[in-house]
């Protein structure tokens, strides 16, 4: 996911960060986050979270990093991807920087999540969004969670409110 080292997790968590705040101001995303919010069976923020969460797993589509470095994606080409598409490209953090937009745009506490792997336990290998609601539930956006027993145990794991 992120070049070696904490110091490089670390900036892409910052970039992830920035991003999911710029795309919950876009006009866009915040159309699509009412759209998909209006899925819900309620308006409660947990019924909400679930909304976002089942919508961003059934567009999403696993794609790689368009270069060898690590690219953050913006919500808005998400959703322009989306669009044109009907469904939304890209890697673990790129669904992480939508569905965590989506959310926010929503008025959901986000938290960004990475884990390395007992491995190699200083590379970050995997991320995620997760939603909160105010009864403290977290509703994690892992779209590429890989299936249980194929991945080695998990090393480290550190979350970040965004």
């Amino acid at each position: 996911m992120v070049a070696y080292g904490d110091e490089a997790t670390y900036a892409t968590v910052a970039a992830m960060m920035a991003a999911v705040r710029v795309g919950a101001r876009d006009r866009a995303v915040i159309a699509m986050a009412r759209r998909v919010g209006s899925m819900a069976r309620t308006g409660s923020p947990l019924n909400l979270a679930l909304a976002v969460q089942n919508w961003v797993m059934s567009v999403s589509r696993y794609m790689d990093d368009p270069t060898a470095e690590d690219y953050v994606q913006p919500a808005a080409v998400s959703l322009a991807d989306f669009a044109e598409t009907g469904f939304v490209h890209g890697d673990c953090d790129d669904l992480a920087v939508f569905g965590g937009a989506l959310g926010r745009a929503l008025n959901l506490p986000v938290t960004i999540t990475v884990i390395s792997f007992a491995a190699d336990p200083w590379v970050f290998a995997h991320t995620w969004a997760s939603l909160l609601t105010p009864a403290g539930e977290s509703v994690p956006l892992d779209v590429f969670k890989p299936a249980p027993g194929s991945v080695p145990p998990t090393a480290r794991e550190r979350s970040f409110i965004v």
